[in-house]
């Protein structure tokens, strides 16, 4: 009853606050004098404060036990509709060990068993393959080697206009002396192509200086296909040696007209390069080289010449 009592005494105390505050004069009968709103207010401002509180403090049992009870159904369904909570958000993240995109790049051209060319981006770059040698086929400075063809077939087999993912080693050079990138290959079917090529026989394990990332695993490869005789270690090919049963690079014959032969430099002396001096071989242009046999040239190798080397990749008469 108390509760009652107080509840409505705040209740009309706080409708008259208004027009106390903006008609002051109506209450002038009431209290038998003028009134001011200051009056007013030092008079209802009180007494709308004790009937609140004395209102508050006279809530019944009951009452208070229901307001309690509709506090944790608010509670509960607030829990209910609570955005997820830190575990489980990470636990749904995802992983952050997940590989990212792998890259791969288009094979624009094979130059032997071990060195091709990509285009990255829209620029062609020379790759020179970590952690295995191929036989030569295109040194001019040497015969061609053996099972050297065979070695370039196969990687032309394997590679050419098909995409690759390319791998650095931290271990080595990101570039060689002749601004090729050394890196690791695979094939868009996983295939390890450096691996491949020793495990099958057509490449030697090969390390230059610092040991590199999979040489262990290399020269295991190389010691079972060696046992098998397969490929360059075969009895009927090479046998391990492939210096041995090599070929001189055949040179045409002359016919009707005789085969371009090296420009002298007191013939020509304006197209000598200060490349070609330096070796003492010089050509008069690509076709002479390929004539010759000796295409293509590495920069560093008789005959290189920068005239030759159109796109000063460091291999002319490609």
């Amino acid at each position: 009853m108390l509760y009652v009592s107080f509840s409505a005494l705040a209740a009309v105390t706080l409708f008259l606050i208004p027009f106390a505050f903006f008609r002051p004069q109506n209450f002038n009968r009431i209290l038998g004098q003028r009134t001011s709103r200051k009056l007013l207010a030092a008079l209802l401002v009180p007494l709308l404060l004790l009937s609140a509180t004395a209102a508050h403090n006279t809530i019944p049992a009951s009452t208070k036990i229901e307001r309690q009870q509709a506090q944790v159904a608010l509670d509960q369904q607030l829990t209910n509709t609570a955005p997820p909570a830190k575990a489980e958000l990470e636990n749904n993240a995802p992983s952050p060990t997940s590989p990212p995109t792998q890259q791969f790049y288009m094979v624009t051209q094979v130059v032997d068993g071990d060195t091709i060319k990509v285009n990255i981006d829209g620029k062609k770059e020379t790759i020179r393959m970590i952690g295995l040698d191929t036989p030569e086929t295109k040194d001019p400075r040497k015969p061609v080697q053996c099972f050297g063809r065979e070695a370039s077939n196969r990687a032309t087999e394997l590679l050419k206009n098909k995409k690759v993912r390319l791998e650095r080693d931290e271990t080595q050079a990101d570039r060689d002396k002749y601004n090729r990138l050394l890196r690791y290959v695979y094939t868009e079917d996983g295939t390890f192509f450096n691996q491949h090529m020793i495990a099958e026989g057509y490449a030697l394990e090969y390390t230059y200086g610092t040991p590199y990332k999979y040489q262990a695993q290399f020269r295991q490869s190389q010691s079972q296909v060696k046992s098998e005789q397969k490929g360059l270690w075969a009895d009927d090919t090479c046998k391990g040696n492939v210096s041995s049963g090599s070929q001189p690079i055949p040179v045409p014959k002359a016919t009707s007209a005789p085969a371009p032969q090296p420009i002298i430099e007191q013939t020509v002396p304006l197209t000598r390069t200060p490349d070609a001096l330096a070796s003492g071989v010089n050509y008069a242009n690509c076709t002479a080289v390929r004539q010759a046999g000796a295409a293509p040239i590495l920069r560093g190798q008789p005959g290189y010449s920068s005239r030759l080397d159109r796109d000063n990749d460091g291999i002319a008469c490609e």
